[in-house]
């Protein structure tokens, strides 16, 4: 399981972001970062944290907590799942209402 140093690490380095860069952006020194992604440090400030999320353009919580994580990405899949419960809702409505207002012959066996 990657640690948020280890994820700090790979974000950067996807974005093409130095050490020195990535610091100088969030406002914290190249040193904080460097322990931070050594794991010296276990993580961030809550206040760090989030300007390192703001510049390397990620949810805080996939930051924080890793991919799958996203509290915008499960937002969306619950809402991905009540569009499809009430659509088989409103299924169900049509059917029911076509059989309660249709005559059908009765079968006898």
């Amino acid at each position: 399981m990657e640690s948020f140093g280890e994820r700090l690490r790979r974000l950067r380095k996807e974005r093409a972001l130095t050490v020195a860069a990535l610091a100088k952006m969030v406002g914290v020194t190249d040193s904080a970062i460097r322990q931070i992604e050594s794991g010296e440090s276990k993580s961030a400030s809550f206040a760090v944290g989030l300007r390192l999320a703001q510049v390397l353009e990620v949810d805080p919580f996939v930051l924080a907590f890793g991919e799958g994580t996203s509290l915008a990405g499960r937002v969306l899949e619950i809402e991905r799942r009540v569009t499809a419960i009430e659509a088989a809702r409103a299924d169900e409505k049509r059917a029911a209402d076509y059989f309660r207002t249709h005559e059908f012959p009765s079968r006898h066996v």
